[in-house]
């Protein structure tokens, strides 16, 4: 069984902690690299971030974030017609790194705290585009806590649940899942 909790785990910090490393060595001062290049590397930050600790992508099986629906979906028909959002929107995201001192404690704890994938159905993705597509129904802070983390999905009644191994199919009861939001 699944217990609930308040703060967001990170599946990732080896591979966040490396990307923190990289970017904020690009906005080093005698980095020679052109800041339209250290701005692309902040764009593709919320990405890269999501791959697991191996540099695998790990798109939809392996996430620990899973919806109930979405659960039950893969069980029974596989990864088509799933979703893989960002909780909080990548937008948002890379707002918050392009206006942060750029150095690797602060990149690191807003990649580490904010960038979780969260496993969808392609209606679940479209309620929560009708509503909350770039934005947050509250103020974005860097935390770890999931009533902030998943706040569009308590907003439009969407159920969050944590999977140890982030494989739906080793669920043996779907009703001893609980909500971590």
């Amino acid at each position: 069984m699944t217990e609930p909790h308040s703060k967001v785990k990170s599946h990732n910090q080896e591979i966040k902690r490396n990307l923190a490393i990289a970017i904020a060595d690009r906005f080093r001062n005698d980095c020679l690299v052109h800041e339209l290049f250290k701005n692309a590397d902040i764009k593709m930050a919320p990405w890269i971030s999501e791959r697991s600790n191996n540099y695998k992508l790990v798109k939809y099986k392996g996430q620990p974030y899973w919806t109930k629906a979405a659960i039950e979906h893969y069980r029974s028909n596989g990864i088509k017609g799933l979703r893989h959002e960002h909780a909080v929107p990548r937008k948002l995201i890379v707002k918050l790194l392009e206006e942060s001192d750029k150095s690797q404690e602060v990149i690191f704890s807003i990649l580490d705290n904010l960038v979780h994938a969260v496993i969808v159905t392609k209606e679940e993705a479209s309620l929560l585009d009708k509503y909350w597509k770039s934005q947050m129904p509250i103020d974005i802070k860097i935390t770890n806590d999931v009533n902030v983390i998943f706040a569009r999905y308590k907003k439009v009644n969407i159920g969050v649940y944590f999977l140890q191994n982030g494989n739906p199919k080793d669920i043996k009861e779907l009703k001893s899942l609980k909500p971590i939001i």
